[in-house]
């Protein structure tokens, strides 16, 4: 089943075949959980909703029309059970600290990382579904308007105006470095370092 034929390992699912469902989680379980991570930014919290949006997606094979539209059904569980994980109270989850003293390099790339983490999360939740899935899932905007079950032009609106805040975000922390730079204070955005 490589490459991956949707129309072949959902019959094959739906026929209760555990090697089509084994293949299913092969193929999509990456990439459904690092959209989950990017929309949640708990790491076990997307675990546990990723577990179960597969729990789901066996469960309920049958509602799934046409077999082609498989990966974008699965990042509609996900966007829904997400949305779901973010209504449920919240605990307080204790953040490990890394060992950075000989990793200068990873740790300067983990500050980029955490700068666009932190960055996506000034906008919406809407808006930053329509970011992830766009740029992170490489999914088009007609997917992403079938994943969220939204028009096409809802999309576009979502993805402009996020782009346009992200935008005007960034340039006011590079105003903020180049600004503190001229005094020497510090190098990076006040909410980064």
């Amino acid at each position: 089943m490589n490459p991956i034929d949707p129309t072949r390992l959902v019959q094959g699912i739906r026929l209760g075949d555990e090697e089509a469902v084994r293949h299913l989680v092969e193929a999509y379980y990456a990439p459904i959980l690092r959209y989950l991570f990017r929309m949640l930014q708990d790491h076990q919290g997307a675990e546990d909703v990723c577990q179960e949006v597969f729990v789901r997606a066996v469960q309920r094979i049958d509602q799934l029309r046409d077999p082609k539209g498989l990966k974008t059904w699965l990042y509609r569980i996900a966007a829904n059970l997400a949305h779901d994980h973010r209504r449920r109270p919240k605990e307080t989850p204790v953040a490990a600290v890394p060992h950075t003293e000989a990793l200068t390099g990873e740790f300067e790339a983990m500050r980029e990382r955490l700068y666009v983490a932190e960055l996506l999360q000034i906008l919406s939740v809407e808006q930053r579904e329509v970011v992830i899935l766009r740029f992170y899932e490489d999914l088009s905007l007609a997917d992403i308007g079938e994943v969220l079950g939204i028009p096409i032009g809802t999309v576009k609106s979502r993805l402009h105006h996020a782009l346009r805040r992200l935008r005007a975000h960034v340039e006011k922390d590079e105003e903020e470095v180049a600004s503190d730079a001229v005094r020497g204070s510090r190098a990076y955005p006040s909410h980064v370092g």
